[in-house]
């Protein structure tokens, strides 16, 4: 599997679906992180410090034509956080055209954010779960290499909501995702990220 995620900021990945990458990555799965959108030098400087593979690529189609994932997961569509919403919107708006002249192939995923509640008040609804127990520890030491932004208030966020996703799909912790039709076409979740 290649897996990109899309997000705004440099910790977005680690925070929201950091289980789930190191899950992945355990599994031989190529994983990469493509920042779209201007950041600091110092929030470039922890991206790099992760363990992930970063590109600061503010062109989402070339950058994906250039990958060739066949997974892309990014922020929920509805998510509180502007620059959020603009990178979903993104990269929606990219993928018809790719899949349809360039023949990409590929899955359409986002995860959730701040307390799983979006810019509406309507809930993040999870459709796929993804087991990160083993990787719950790890995930918050990723999440700590942040020093920027102040990753003790994001942890102190995530923890219920991962286990709440835990409780509900029978595991200590769980990262949600939904998966997202790209032309109207939508296939089996849980082959990808179950």
């Amino acid at each position: 599997m290649k897996l990109l995620a899309i997000v705004a900021h440099p910790d977005d990945a680690e925070i929201w679906m950091g289980g789930t990458l190191l899950r992945y990555q355990e599994m031989n799965a190529q994983i990469k992180i493509l920042y779209p959108l201007s950041v600091t030098k110092q929030r470039q400087r922890e991206a790099k410090a992760s363990m992930f593979p970063c590109i600061f690529n503010k062109n989402i189609a070339k950058s994906i034509l250039s990958e060739k994932p066949n997974v892309i997961v990014t922020h929920w569509y509805n998510d509180s956080h502007p620059s959020h919403r603009h990178v979903f919107n993104k990269v929606a708006k990219v993928l018809p055209d790719l899949i349809v002249f360039k023949k990409i192939s590929v899955r359409f995923f986002c995860f959730s954010s701040y307390n799983a509640v979006g810019l509406d008040g309507k809930q993040f609804e999870s459709t796929n779960f993804v087991d990160i127990s083993r990787y719950w520890n790890k995930k918050i030491e990723l999440i700590n290499k942040f020093q920027s932004q102040n990753p003790a208030y994001w942890i102190q966020q995530l923890k219920p909501m991962n286990q709440l996703w835990g409780a509900q799909s029978g595991v200590r912790y769980a990262e949600g995702f939904i998966e997202l039709p790209i032309l109207g076409v939508k296939k089996n979740a849980c082959s990808i990220l179950c």
